[in-house]
């Protein structure tokens, strides 16, 4: 695991810690052979706790009255440069052979913020309790599959919006492009059975259920229905596009789907559309 600052991105902490997780950061740090979150220098927390004791005093002390244990709780380092934050973040303080620096685990370093009873330990303990809650919160995540499916359908619903919207400047372009689809300007529901390869066995109930629905269409829309000679209902050709774009399709499959053989033969229902 690389180490990082658990509170680096300031502008996700909660406004009340900010200034806490710049003075008393936590980070990933080695107690005992493992990578836990804790304190890598005691001597931020120290200072951060405003403590009038010297440091070394301080947290030994702690460490004995408390128990705390070396290698689970807390890690003793020698290093013969540690920054201090009792000097400034800018100095250096040179210890030699005698500097020790002291990394803690989060629960230790929660434990001497609550001890110390005062109001910088009572905010640095919440701090780092809500920082533990932050860490321990799954992001979530999604399968292939199920990304996949998610993008298809917000695609999809774009698409059929799309094409609902620009159906008008289609027909239009067929009419101009066309003589031919020029000519008509109507269709029976019969028609677009045909256009959509409705089967011929079982054609005549389907067509009823087109001509049904796209009346209901037409109604809605206010588009004119007119009727030919023989009383078939005759349906603008801009809302038959419409009607198809916005969900015809669908039912015709669907009504094709539905579909279910007598003795070899679909039913057969009559009547005009």
């Amino acid at each position: 695991m690389s180490k990082r600052s658990a509170g680096r991105d300031i502008a996700l902490i909660p406004e009340e810690f900010q200034e806490i997780a710049t003075l008393c950061a936590a980070t990933d740090v080695l107690i005992g052979g493992r990578t836990v979150i804790g304190v890598a220098d005691a001597r931020q927390l120290h200072a951060g706790l405003g403590v009038g004791r010297d440091f070394t005093t301080w947290v030994e002390g702690r460490i004995s009255k408390y128990g705390f244990r070396e290698g689970i709780d807390f890690e003793r380092v020698a290093a013969k440069e540690y920054c201090s934050p009792e000097l400034g973040s800018n100095k250096v303080a040179r210890g030699g052979h005698n500097a020790v620096t002291y990394r803690l685990t989060l629960d230790m370093a929660k434990e001497l913020a609550m001890v110390e009873n005062n109001e910088m330990g009572r905010l640095i303990r919440r701090y780092y309790i809500w920082l533990e809650e932050a860490r321990t919160v799954p992001a979530p995540s999604f399968d292939a599959s199920t990304l996949g499916g998610i993008v298809k359908a917000v695609v999809g619903k774009q698409i059929k919006d799309a094409l609902t919207e620009l159906a008008p400047q289609i027909i239009a372009a067929q009419l101009a492009a066309d003589p031919r689809v020029a000519a008509v300007d109507a269709v029976p529901a019969l028609q677009i059975a045909i256009e959509a390869k409705v089967p011929k066995a079982g054609r005549r109930p389907i067509v009823r259920a087109i001509s049904n629905s796209l009346a209901r269409h037409c109604e809605a829309k206010g588009h004119v229905i007119r009727r030919d000679v023989r009383g078939t209902k005759l349906y603008p050709l801009a809302a038959a596009h419409e009607w198809r774009l916005s969900g015809g399709d669908h039912l015709i499959r669907k009504l094709v789907a539905d579909s279910k053989p007598i003795g070899g033969l679909f039913a057969i229902d009559g009547g005009k559309h």
